[in-house]
């Protein structure tokens, strides 16, 4: 039997086909994934949490991995991460400056990706495809580049008129393939005019408009590792199952897909855990 565990950081992505999955803990092990498919892992959680960030003992995590002070202190955990159009970095009021410089002050795509449909997001451009494989698309493509978080904001804002912006986490665990034209979904937009005329109008674009890239990119197809999803779909609840046993089907996005429910590990973060895996 093999073990491993400690506090939970996430998950490591690295492009391949299939995507290649490791499992993080904060003392800097990692622990590949793709090779305990088929296996029976006993996963305890040690009823221990501290923040990600501060490293602090706590009883309740905030926004993945957060002690209550940090989620109030840290840019990170601001609003206008979930709502980018409200960056107030140029109001000299950001939480943090110099992550806001490093972070929102950068570069950043637009995109347009199928998950459980087709949605519009935005990122960093040192972030892709990245990203993509957090959120489990299965293909994606660079629509615009911009030059900061704010704008690629109020870009998105305009293109949730055509494009929905969130995941429904069933529907894209379910999801196995997809036929959508992503450059034709964009471009039957474009055609319409409405998108365009925005773009020329809006004041905030003047000194950095955004730059279609559209036709530079093909759509990347991403392939994850997994052979199959159970149904229903369950979410494993730490909390108030702390030691389940499970054979691992597979990854996609944030989740480990167990033949009995799926495990979402970034909302774990900060967690202790101890991992069994049975002998094969």
């Amino acid at each position: 039997m093999v073990s491993f565990g400690g506090i939970v950081s996430g998950l490591d992505i690295q492009s391949d086909r299939p995507l290649r999955y490791a499992l993080c803990f904060e003392d800097h092990e990692t622990v590949p994934l793709n090779c305990l498919i088929g296996r029976s892992i006993t996963v305890r959680y040690l009823d221990h949490m501290q923040c990600t960030y501060c490293k602090r003992r706590i009883k309740k995590t905030y926004n993945n991995g957060f002690c209550f002070l940090c989620f109030r202190r840290l840019a990170r955990c601001d609003s206008c991460i979930v709502r980018p159009e409200l960056c107030h970095f140029h109001l000299g009021t950001c939480r943090e400056p110099d992550w806001g410089s490093r972070v929102c002050m950068q570069r950043h795509i637009v995109y347009l990706s199928f998950t459980s449909h087709v949605k519009v997001g935005i990122t960093r451009a040192a972030n892709v495809p990245r990203r993509w494989y957090d959120q489990g698309a299965m293909v994606a493509l660079p629509i615009y580049q911009v030059p900061t978080r704010r704008v690629s904001g109020y870009l998105e804002v305009a293109l949730k008129a055509y494009f929905k912006d969130k995941t429904q986490w069933r529907q894209m665990l379910q999801t196995q393939h997809c036929a959508v034209d992503l450059r034709q979904s964009i471009q039957s937009v474009i055609d319409q005019g409405a998108l365009n005329r925005y773009i020329d109008e809006e004041p905030l674009f003047k000194d950095g408009p955004p730059v279609p890239v559209y036709s530079h990119y093909e759509p990347e197809v991403i392939s994850y590792p997994m052979h199959d999803v159970p149904s229903p779909l369950k979410a494993i609840n730490l909390e108030k199952t702390p030691e389940f046993t499970a054979t691992l089907l597979g990854m996609k996005g944030q989740y480990l897909i167990f033949d009995q429910a799926v495990f979402n590990v970034k909302k774990y973060a900060g967690y202790r855990i101890e991992c069994s895996v049975a002998s094969s």
